[in-house]
């Protein structure tokens, strides 16, 4: 049996871009995640949904709240090479479940670096979640899902 949660979207204009005179969209796709606890599980929680990162990212409030298994110590590097962009994290195994206001997947293990900070959101990447499931999305219609 398949379980297909909807993604949704969101959209605004980047300010700084506009202020230049170019008018340019930023698109998010979003599901939401519930993490383990040791009891029970966390409220639902906005993910950004994306497929450009390789692994999941949670943020340190989040992280701290959550049922972890710690494999190793990592450098998160970003998309601008120099390695003062570079900041450590962890890399953990976590379990969670996505959902949408009419249903939920399967609990899901997954890996993630735990974030040293809360000035990042929480990413859904690809290894070991996204890789696990068949993602649709179309910009056009702003639709999409995520089905395991």
């Amino acid at each position: 049996m398949f379980t297909k949660v909807e993604l949704t979207f969101s959209r605004y204009l980047d300010l700084e871009l506009l202020e230049k005179g170019i008018t340019f969209w930023i698109t998010r796709v979003h599901t939401q995640i519930r993490l383990k606890r040791s009891k029970g599980w966390t409220r639902p929680l906005e993910a950004i949904v994306d497929t450009g990162s390789p692994i999941s990212v949670v943020p340190q409030k989040m992280w701290e709240e959550i049922e972890t298994k710690p494999l190793a110590e990592d450098i998160m590097r970003g998309i601008v090479p120099k390695e003062e962009c570079f900041f450590p994290v962890k890399i953990a195994e976590l379990n969670g479940f996505l959902m949408d206001p009419k249903q939920e997947s399967q609990p899901i293990t997954f890996l993630s670096y735990l974030a040293p900070t809360d000035k990042i959101p929480l990413i859904l990447g690809v290894e070991s979640l996204l890789s696990k499931c068949t993602l649709y999305i179309n910009f056009l219609q702003q639709k999409g899902y995520i089905e395991f």
